[in-house]
């Protein structure tokens, strides 16, 4: 991956299953048995923008605009890039996030996605923490052209 590897227990999953970055021993999972989980029982989200994501390390996520989404173009756009392979790790990758997707379901929070777009640097991805690992899946140009075209439409709180 182009924004920084990980430890031993790294890997990659696709539909297939796990391939194994280093130990034949870890256990096979369906990208579809876990990233279903994430989007398909929302049914809108808020897309959070941090101000300045190269800031201060301990601040940067403290400023910030948004915008809000019932929009079925914009949910699938996103589902659609969490249904796509990912790779585990218990590392953070070094690339910083330029913001946070909250979905909600039935008006509760259910899931917290991740996302930087940054195809320059190689750092253009979507994450979640699940089980303590982090989950990340390749962005497509699609769902980062949704992501910018929304922020022109954020406000700040």
């Amino acid at each position: 991956m182009a924004c920084g590897g990980g430890p031993s227990t790294d890997k990659e999953i696709s539909s297939e299953g796990t391939v194994s970055r280093s130990d034949p021993a870890n256990k096979a999972v369906p990208a579809d048995a876990v990233s279903a989980a994430f989007a398909v029982v929302a049914d809108s989200l808020q897309i959070l923008y941090y101000d300045d994501p190269d800031g201060d390390s301990l601040r940067y996520t403290r400023y910030y605009s948004y915008t809000s989404t019932a929009d079925t173009q914009v949910l699938n756009r996103l589902t659609a890039d969490l249904h796509r392979p990912y790779y585990e790790t218990v590392q953070r990758r070094p690339c910083r996030s330029e913001g946070k997707i909250y979905l909600f379901s039935a008006a509760e929070p259910s899931k917290t996605v991740y996302f930087s777009s940054r195809n320059a640097s190689g750092c253009r991805y979507l994450y979640v923490i699940h089980h303590g690992n982090f989950l990340y899946f390749d962005m497509s140009a699609e769902t980062a052209a949704m992501l910018e075209g929304n922020k022109q439409h954020s406000i700040r709180p």
